[in-house]
């Protein structure tokens, strides 16, 4: 059976999480999605529940289910799952997660990727995060976990964006892109909920050239190389990265263009020590075949990376001229 994705919402307090989860769900490619929200009595759902199916799951709008944590969350998607099976819930094809403004997002998607009995029946699709243009700078600046948010995710929804000057939604949207240059950069005024969808198989969003506001504490390290790149050389990257950074490693995404299938690329989302099974698309997502990997880390540490992945690129090419060498 096929694993079902996640969308994991995440933000600060206040930033509009779930003004943007109810939004989300009122469009069509939203039908027949779960939502779990992991903090009770924070709901903000409450003109969208029309059905109780039992004491923890409500039926929402268009076949929709929320689901309010009381205990585990790897008891709760497990749960879900298992009745959803048993044919007791509505055959859901989503999952959206939107978590508490103070939650550590790396615990949330550990979940997701390291405990066996959630990702054999989830797997990752993409995590969403809410800025708010009028306190996201400050915020930034004062509470480490909302820099985490914003550097983990593949989508940046700045909120409110009609309270704040143009000049300050510019410097904050400046700021996000160079903290997080593999995520795109949404106003939420302009927003067009396709692009919350199916994330995993889009491209990575363009890193900008340059940033005048890097995050002292958080640095993203974008890797670019034109050439396919042995899977072997791949896998070396991605230990040498583990065991080389640690705990200091925050993400790892990329789309790189493999040597062995050229024309089928290969998708990689890495939480700390934790990599999601790679995914192999049927295709490109667009024309430019260029691999692509975004390494998001401690500023401490960021520094090594480019030359890691150098040196390991240098031992995979003299490897591979040795096994070549005639007798």
């Amino acid at each position: 059976m096929a694993r079902i994705p996640v969308s994991l919402i995440t933000g600060f307090l206040g930033s509009g999480k779930t003004t943007l989860l109810n939004r989300l769900l009122k469009d069509q490619r939203a039908a027949h999605t779960a939502v779990v929200v992991n903090e009770f009595g924070a709901i903000g759902l409450d003109h969208h529940l029309i059905e109780q199916a039992d004491d923890t799951v409500v039926l929402l709008e268009g076949g929709c289910l929320c689901c309010q944590v009381r205990g585990n969350l790897v008891d709760t998607l497990v749960d879900l799952a298992v009745r959803r099976a048993a044919g007791k819930l509505p055959p859901f094809r989503r999952l959206a997660i939107e978590t508490s403004g103070l939650a550590d997002p790396k615990a949330l998607i550990k979940v997701i990727l390291a405990e066996p009995v959630v990702s054999g029946r989830y797997h990752l699709d993409g995590i969403i995060a809410t800025v708010d243009a009028v306190n996201g700078w400050a915020t930034l600046d004062a509470h480490p976990v909302a820099a985490e948010q914003a550097a983990l995710t593949d989508r940046l929804v700045i909120t409110k964006t009609d309270l704040a000057a143009p000049d300050t939604v510019a410097a904050l949207r400046g700021r996000l892109a160079g903290l997080n240059p593999a995520a795109l950069v949404i106003d939420a005024a302009r927003l067009d909920p396709s692009l919350m969808f199916d994330i995993i198989g889009r491209p990575l969003a363009d890193a900008a050239e340059d940033h005048h506001h890097h995050d002292p504490r958080i640095r993203a390290v974008t890797i670019t190389r034109d050439q396919p790149i042995p899977q072997a050389t791949v896998d070396r990257i991605l230990a040498a990265l583990e065991q080389n950074l640690g705990p200091d490693l925050l993400r790892v995404k990329g789309i790189v263009c493999l040597a062995e299938a050229p024309d089928r690329p290969l998708v990689l989302q890495a939480a700390q020590t934790l990599l999601h099974d790679p995914i192999t698309l049927d295709r490109w997502p667009s024309a430019d075949r260029q691999s692509r990997l975004v390494v998001i880390a401690t500023a401490e540490k960021a520094a090594m990376i480019e030359e890691l992945v150098e040196t390991i690129e240098r031992l995979s090419a003299k490897t591979a001229r040795l096994r070549v060498r005639p007798p």
